[in-house]
């Protein structure tokens, strides 16, 4: 319950939400917090959340976006005015890539054997990494 509690925290700073705004859920825990989560893509990330991602992961900004299939070029766009948040398509994408690097640390117990295991190729995968969408 104390993981879900801090996920939930962890997405509502984020994306620089009110906490106010989900407080009438609390009883609700995995529904909540995929609710909050949809409310968030909905309003969109700011672009900030895909350079953070993008450090933590261990790429470059323009090949975090090719993974993505987003266009690099205007992920750069998005970047370059601070204020501008990402698209619901583009914050689910970059959302999800978050999760399953916080997973992946979990799992593994350190930030480099997560981003390892994310760019290693998968023979489950044909041969690509994990991040592939």
């Amino acid at each position: 319950m104390a993981e879900a509690q801090s996920e939930r925290s962890r997405i509502i700073k984020k994306a620089n939400i009110p906490t106010g705004e989900f407080r009438g859920h609390a009883h609700l825990r995995d529904a909540d917090g995929v609710m909050l989560q949809i409310r968030v893509i909905r309003k969109g990330v700011p672009s900030k959340v895909f350079i953070d991602v993008s450090k933590r992961v261990g790429l470059a900004q323009g090949e975090l976006a090719k993974k993505l299939r987003l266009s690099a070029r205007t992920m750069a766009g998005r970047i370059a005015k601070p204020q501008t948040k990402l698209k619901p398509e583009e914050s689910e994408k970059v959302l999800r890539v978050e999760r399953i690097l916080e997973q992946a640390i979990e799992v593994f117990g350190s930030l480099e054997q997560a981003r390892e295991w994310l760019m290693n190729a998968a023979h489950g995968l044909e041969g690509q990494g994990q991040l592939i969408f």
